[in-house]
């Protein structure tokens, strides 16, 4: 008896083996995938009004299975001492074309720096961007905001070190072409993070790097560099991803 189960095992261990060998095994539980962010952000600014309000714009490059948008505001740049100021979401387009959003920030006071990020919420995902900031300042005798003049510039990204995306700042004091590149320590281009006409002048622009490549995937940690370019300004900086 004992023979013949030997034999029965030996023979299904070899079926098993036969299988593998001519591709009939079985399939894996699961399988790896290269997961991307469900939004690609273009532009996130704060820009205060006459009205004593901030406006908030953001723009999307692309979006998919969103549910929307809250905006947060702190005073401080600490995002766990702010609060939501949207009474409702805001809706995602969930669009593959660009897409711009605004949001009017009336509860706000003169001379005072705000803080604001922006929350997107997908079906099992919350996570932020930002910060961006505005002040309104004091108006002069005319009755008037005088304008904020920040001229070219570009900041210091933040987070610094970061992980896994970090805010990228800019501003121009002529409409111009602007592109932002990402480069590697060799000096290599690794991503387009944006390319087109700006309008919009002496105003923070921000917009956000998730950390990866031109083909969606996350790069190495290690030392990275933005480079801005207008039609009359150059400037790069050193960034650190710190996984």
């Amino acid at each position: 008896m004992k023979k013949y189960l030997i034999f029965i095992l030996f023979l299904l261990l070899n079926i098993e083996i036969l299988f593998s060998l001519t591709g009939f095994a079985e399939s894996p539980a699961f399988e790896i995938s290269d997961e991307t962010l469900p939004v690609t952000l273009t532009s996130f600014l704060a820009a205060p009004k006459i009205n004593n309000t901030i406006l908030i714009n953001w723009t999307t490059e692309s979006e998919s299975n969103l549910i929307g948008y809250h905006i947060y505001r702190a005073e401080a740049n600490c995002l766990t001492e702010a609060i939501k100021v949207t009474s409702t979401i805001i809706p995602a387009s969930n669009s593959q074309l660009s897409h711009n959003y605004s949001f009017a920030d009336d509860e706000v006071q003169e001379q005072v720096t705000y803080y604001y990020w922006l929350q997107y919420l997908e079906n099992n995902t919350v996570d932020f961007f930002g910060p961006v900031s505005a002040v309104i300042e004091k108006p002069d005798e005319n009755n008037e905001i005088e304008e904020l003049v920040l001229g070219d510039g570009l900041y210091s990204n933040y987070p610094n070190p970061f992980n896994p995306s970090t805010t990228i700042s800019y501003s121009i004091d002529q409409p111009s072409n602007v592109t932002i590149d990402i480069y590697n320590i060799k000096g290599q281009l690794i991503k387009k993070l944006y390319s087109g006409y700006v309008q919009t002048v002496n105003t923070k622009h921000s917009l956000v790097w998730s950390g990866t490549d031109s083909q969606g995937k996350q790069v190495a940690s290690g030392i990275y560099f933005v480079r801005l370019k207008t039609s009359s300004f150059t400037k790069t900086r050193k960034m650190l991803l710190n996984k």
